[in-house]
């Protein structure tokens, strides 16, 4: 290096080089922000970073050394014009300058021209950024850094780093490994986690992005023998180079593989082990969301049910993709397959109501499911156009649940909405609904439109305070051996449903036609206590709401 002269001022010499070093130190900084390059053409921004919030800076990066002549003052001036265009919350010029007096009234001036805050970041800004961030130091401002981190692996493998006498020694020796990666390679981050097989080494990108800046590669030859098994394994590397679709492949249907991965991990140009496994999928990153529609139609093609599902394209491929969505419960599933080269889609749904649902999500699912019988179809829609040809229903078979049950399944929630509504008592409706459930939802329903219903449970025997206020006439009939008929009001009449008290208001509860078989004093004085038997084994109490309204009778 010559004197005087920094590494950033050396970097500089290369503009691509030193727009990524740059870009990739703004997004350690802001390791939580998308960062959208525009390299060529870019508008008068080198980076930006937009963060969830919406806010968003401007980078505009400049390789100058040196002083800021006219001529590279009109350059950040022109950059910086295109930029406002974007109507930025903040914008900034990086360069390896540090101004004078003079570059920097002229830079003051500028900011009285514009709404958003500036900055120059210059050298000594940059001097620190690099003494905070070492690992991206040591990758991009020293010479050869990048084979450090291959160094490293390889004294690792070597048994360089230090002597292993036991286990815990040789624990220690891979967390200093990771230690020292951590401080040479700043687009991933290296953990040491604990699993069933001992300590492994993980790997996770420093920063969103990351990948980008430092892609992992892989290149492999693959051989399938002429055997089922590898006529199946043939078809299903087809099927992932196509569409993308999950494979696994042995190490005896690879011939080849080189496999790039951060900090000279992978495997490079050799054939793996027969018992080695490669698993290809897709990723985990966060895909976007496309709105669509599941209709369920008639030969005509008239709607007889629908449901919003939200798509995402889970993987692709060199002809196609294939997008998966549910309905918001989760409980609808439906997969799209789009054929590229034959111009074709493909759709399939399944459906399993899941838990803890609202009475009306799980009728609405219901009732979808009612009509997606054959000869019914199914039909994808995206921005209110079909997706491809629909797709014939299912035929009912004895696996399947019968149109019968489903129509009764849908009273039932019908009648479960019509209870929540009315006594303002929300419900998580469980996946299997008991017959004590059930029963109790039926009552509650037909209460509510005004009928009289018998109510749980049976009485082998009933008791009661003697009554107050009752004719005397009245009174005297209430001896042993006496039949007794009685209708009591209860204030807050309620049904138990899924577990919780169902209030249904101000009832007449007739009590069943019985014979008095003792009277005994109350304790301390207190009124008699009768008891009666019914006439019918196992009788129940009859209940009618007294302050019904005929708004669902």
């Amino acid at each position: 290096m010559a004197s005087g002269t920094s590494r950033w001022e050396l970097v500089a010499q290369r503009a691509d080089d030193y727009e990524t070093a740059v870009a990739v130190l703004l997004n350690l900084l802001n390791p939580d922000v998308l960062r959208v390059d525009g390299v060529g053409g870019d508008g008068g921004r080198d980076a930006l970073f937009r963060r969830d919030d919406g806010t968003l800076t401007i980078y505009e990066m400049k390789s100058f050394t040196g002083r800021m002549s006219s001529a590279r003052r009109a350059k950040v001036e022109k950059s910086l014009s295109r930029a406002a265009e974007h109507k930025p919350t903040s914008w900034a010029l990086v360069v390896p300058i540090d101004p004078n007096p003079a570059e920097l009234t002229w830079f003051d001036g500028l900011r009285s021209r514009y709404p958003f805050p500036l900055s120059w970041y210059g050298l000594n800004w940059l001097k620190a950024r690099e003494l905070e961030q070492s690992a991206f130091a040591h990758y991009y401002l020293h010479e050869g850094g990048f084979w450090t981190t291959q160094e490293v692996m390889r004294q690792l493998a070597d048994g360089q780093l230090s002597t292993v006498a036991d286990g815990p020694a040789a624990v220690a020796r891979v967390r200093e490994t990771v230690e020292r990666l951590n401080e040479i390679e700043p687009h991933y981050r290296f953990t040491v986690t604990v699993g069933p097989n001992g300590e492994n080494i993980s790997v996770e990108p420093a920063y969103r992005g990351a990948e980008a800046d430092r892609p992992t590669t892989l290149s492999l030859n693959a051989a399938f023998p002429d055997t089922p098994a590898g006529r199946d394994a043939r078809a299903a590397w087809e099927q992932f180079l196509d569409f993308g679709d999950p494979v696994e492949l042995t190490g005896d249907h690879l011939t080849r593989v080189v496999l790039d991965l951060p900090a000279g991990l992978g495997l490079h140009n050799e054939p793996p082990h027969p018992s080695a496994l490669l698993r290809f999928g897709p990723s985990n990153e966060p895909r976007l969301i496309i709105p669509a529609r599941a209709l369920i139609e008639d030969e005509d093609g008239h709607r007889l049910a629908s449901l919003p599902v939200d798509l995402q394209v889970r993987h692709r491929g060199r002809r196609g993709a294939v997008a998966t969505g549910t309905d918001r419960t989760g409980s609808l599933k439906v997969t799209l397959r789009l054929d590229a080269r034959d111009q074709t889609a493909r759709t399939s749904l399944s459906m399993s109501p899941a838990p803890g649902l609202q009475p009306d999500d799980r009728l609405s699912l219901l009732r979808f499911a009612r009509q997606a019988r054959a000869p019914h179809r199914f039909q994808l829609h995206l921005r209110n156009k079909p997706v491809g040809p629909s797709v014939p229903c299912g035929d009912v078979d004895s696996d399947t649940v019968s149109d019968t049950a489903l129509d009764d399944e849908i009273t039932l929630m019908e009648d479960l909405y019509e209870v929540q509504r009315r006594t303002c008592t929300p419900f998580d409706v469980p996946q299997h609904i008991s017959p004590a459930d059930r029963a109790n939802i039926r009552r509650a329903h037909q209460l509510l439109c005004g009928l009289s219903v018998e109510v749980a449970p049976a009485l082998t025997h009933w008791s009661l305070a003697r009554p107050v206020d009752l004719p005397e006439a009245a009174d005297q009939l209430l001896v042993v051996g006496e039949r007794i008929e009685l209708a009591l009001q209860e204030p807050d009449f309620s049904l138990d449903i899924f577990g919780q008290p169902v209030p249904l208001g101000r009832a007449e509860v007739t009590m069943p036609a019985s014979q008095i078989t003792a009277i005994a004093a109350g304790e301390d004085g207190g009124k008699d206590i009768i008891t009666a038997w019914p006439f019918t084994s196992h009788a129940r109490r009859t209940v009618r709401l007294l302050d019904v309204t005929p708004e669902s009778s």
